[in-house]
């Protein structure tokens, strides 16, 4: 079994407990596009002190969406630039990708 499973700039790794107060589904929003990536299926999402966590049941994926935008009216749309992943029975910590900026000499979360 796969203890840690990516997409993009969005990484899930398997751990014993999640904690947290129940929130969206989204776990990553695009900065530069109109994309989400949306935890499915029988799985919630909670956060605690900032960290997301995905509590999975009898099963779950991790996909790619298009917002809601006006254009789509109520639907959501695959984006193609990512296939879906599914997830087994579990929790699981989010984690986003970061990278050192050298000019301003820090590290921050990449935009996507």
């Amino acid at each position: 079994m796969k203890n840690q499973l990516r997409q993009g700039d969005v990484l899930l790794v398997r751990v014993d407990s999640a904690k947290g107060k129940e929130v969206s589904k989204i776990v990553a929003r695009g900065e530069h596009s109109n994309h989400s990536h949306v935890i499915t299926g029988d799985a919630v999402v909670t956060e605690d002190e900032g960290q997301l966590f995905v509590s999975v049941g009898n099963e779950g994926a991790l996909l790619q969406h298009i917002l809601e935008t006006e254009y789509l009216k109520g639907n959501e749309v695959w984006t193609g630039e990512h296939h879906k992943i599914d997830l087994k029975p579990g929790k699981y910590k989010v984690v986003h990708q970061v990278e050192y900026d050298p000019y301003e000499k820090a590290i921050k979360r990449v935009d996507d």
